[in-house]
């Protein structure tokens, strides 16, 4: 992480990595000089694209914006999708696109009322139709695609837990494996949110 830290505050303007999901030619999209980054951190569950997003999103003061607690949210809210959600979660199926998409931008819509500028998108698009819709609302600055080998991921994936008093999410995985090529392993702490 310090090492991400020390190359966003020395780099100005990251170069445009990300012309896959880029829509410059889209009239209603915003000029990169007219806001602020805006990101998507892509990865399997458990990989850390949450932990990692919601860092930069505090140094780099930009919303942190997650499908997953999109969801949530609406789930929790009685919303007007609510029991929609509640049905197809309860199944154990994804939910589908047109769904996301809405509670995505009802999301971004909110935001930008507030006066919000940028974002890093955790975990979305993860389907083919919805990169192409998000092509179409907006320019994509860099996508981080997080990998990590399979043994550490499943450590840390059962190794996560929630504070039963303060509702803290943290981890008890310790992982010290070797990495490949003379790269470090990786070595985890808890609390997650440290």
């Amino acid at each position: 992480m310090a090492a991400i830290t020390r190359l966003v505050k020395r780099t100005t303007s990251f170069y445009p990595l990300a012309r896959g999901f880029s829509s410059s030619s889209y009239s209603h999209a915003s000029p990169r000089e007219n806001r602020n980054i805006q990101w998507v951190f892509l990865g399997c569950p458990g990989v850390g694209k949450g932990t990692y997003a919601s860092r930069l999103c505090n140094l780099l003061g930009v919303p942190h914006i997650a499908t997953g607690d999109l969801v949530r949210h609406e789930l929790s809210s009685n919303g007007p999708l609510s029991s929609q959600l509640s049905e197809i979660v309860n199944q154990g199926q994804l939910v589908s696109d047109e769904i996301i998409m809405s509670l995505l931008s009802k999301r971004l819509a909110e935001g930008q009322a507030k006066g919000e500028s940028g974002f890093i998108l955790d975990g979305f698009p993860r389907t083919i139709k919805q990169a192409e819709i998000l092509e179409g609302v907006t320019d994509i600055d860099l996508v981080v695609n997080l990998k990590i080998r399979e043994e550490a991921l499943l450590a840390k994936c059962l190794g996560r837990r929630t504070c039963s008093q303060c509702g803290g999410n943290f981890n008890v995985a310790s992982i010290n494996i070797k990495g490949e090529n003379g790269c470090p392993g990786i070595s985890m702490g808890s609390p997650a949110s440290s």
